[in-house]
């Protein structure tokens, strides 16, 4: 199983001076990365958008990221996605620990629970010191002697790892919905495979 993750949002609190209310993560479940792959890829070349080109979510037609959600409605794939009001919430200051503790939250989210599963996060602005906590906060918070949710993290360049996009525009998406209040992009995936959490309240 390989799990790519992707978020929206910022982790700051200051709502009405450049804070975002919503902070949203997704995790893509990946269970056949070929036929994933060539999926999104196919995707892609339907909207005139070379295989080697990074898409996003924002910089992207919406009516094309329709076409694009709805190739990850294959039974290889599913993903979930939490959306956390950050008004509902406590105001933190660590903001590495922040979205370590969201990554952990959704990925105790997930059902079935993981084994073993590869965990892929954009390596964009992370520094290496970053990494190392988030591969150790999230070995020590979701892996036991009985059970090893993840196996291995691995950090890659979006522009270069294709499910990382794929993850991006279901985040996107999710994240726009939310915002606007409508269901404009959610329509577009199937509901039994791709599963919305909305926490206003913790």
């Amino acid at each position: 199983m390989h799990i790519f993750v992707d978020e929206s949002g910022d982790v700051g609190f200051k709502f009405g001076q450049g804070s975002s209310r919503y902070y949203v993560l997704t995790l893509l479940v990946v269970t056949d990365l070929e036929e994933v792959e060539a999926a999104f890829i196919r995707s892609k070349l339907d909207i005139g958008i070379l295989p080697t080109h990074e898409v996003k979510f924002t910089h992207t037609d919406a009516a094309y990221c329709e076409r694009v959600l709805s190739s990850l409605n294959l039974p290889e794939v599913s993903s979930l996605t939490v959306v956390w009001d950050k008004t509902a919430m406590h105001p933190v200051t660590d903001a590495q620990r922040f979205q370590q503790d969201r990554l952990v939250d959704a990925m105790r989210l997930l059902q079935p629970v993981p084994r073993s599963a590869v965990l892929t996060i954009d390596e964009s602005a992370k520094g290496a010191g970053w990494k190392r906590d988030v591969t150790t906060h999230i070995r020590q918070q979701l892996n036991t002697p009985e059970h090893r949710m993840v196996g291995a993290t691995r950090f890659q360049p979006s522009s270069r790892t294709v499910l990382l996009q794929a993850a991006d525009m279901i985040c996107g998406a999710i994240s726009s919905d939310t915002r606007r209040g409508v269901h404009r992009f959610q329509t577009t995936m199937s509901s039994r495979r791709h599963r919305v959490v909305i926490i206003r309240d913790t």
